[in-house]
């Protein structure tokens, strides 16, 4: 059994929409074979444009997960199920559902690990309100000595046009790599980069 619950502030750098997130979460799951798990989940998403009644929303959304160990270096994982969102607008509320879902694959050794990810969701966001919002990414890890070893990720994502059609839709990309050294017991140190 897990529950989590959570509140964060989304200031306006710029130009971009500010707002407050709520989140809570609430899972299951069990063993039903040797390291291989099946559950439930339910997320709880509440967004508050500041300045503005138009935009907030209800997220909710519930999904079926199951997580497998294949051999001794890759393990998968998944959910699916939908997102139902509820927002406000100036005539009145408008309602959505629309597919939610994540898919994910690592593999570990004895020096090096990787991860591809996928996910599906509506989100709230800062520029045009909640929308659904598709993302891949991958990662990966070597380690180049005793106290030295290097990372990277990329991901890259697109949001929809906003559930209330009021902004196009936009895509993004991020890259980042660290370079991290223990340098003694207590401590260590990194250079990182990113785009």
């Amino acid at each position: 059994l897990d529950l989590s619950a959570a509140f964060t502030r989304y200031p306006n750098p710029t130009t971009f929409d500010e707002y407050n997130q709520y989140t809570s979460h609430l899972g299951y799951s069990r063993e039903v074979a040797a390291e291989t798990f099946v559950g439930v989940t339910v997320g709880v998403s509440r967004s508050n444009y500041l300045g503005t009644p138009e935009d907030d929303g209800t997220v909710i959304t519930p999904q079926l997960t199951a997580s497998a160990k294949v051999d001794q270096r890759w393990t998968i994982s998944g959910t699916l199920g939908a997102s139902i969102a509820r927002i406000n607008d100036v005539v009145g509320e408008v309602r959505q559902t629309s597919l939610a879902g994540s898919f994910g694959a690592c593999r570990k050794d004895e020096r090096s690990n990787f991860c591809f990810t996928a996910n599906r969701s509506a989100l709230p966001s800062s520029f045009g309100g909640i929308r659904t919002q598709t993302g891949v990414g991958s990662s990966f890890g070597y380690r180049l000595g005793e106290r030295t070893d290097i990372s990277a990720s990329a991901n890259y994502s697109w949001a929809d046009q906003s559930i209330l059609g009021t902004a196009n839709s936009v895509e993004y990309f991020t890259a980042t790599m660290t370079l991290n050294r223990r340098l003694s017991e207590r401590v260590s140190g990194f250079i990182s980069d990113g785009y």
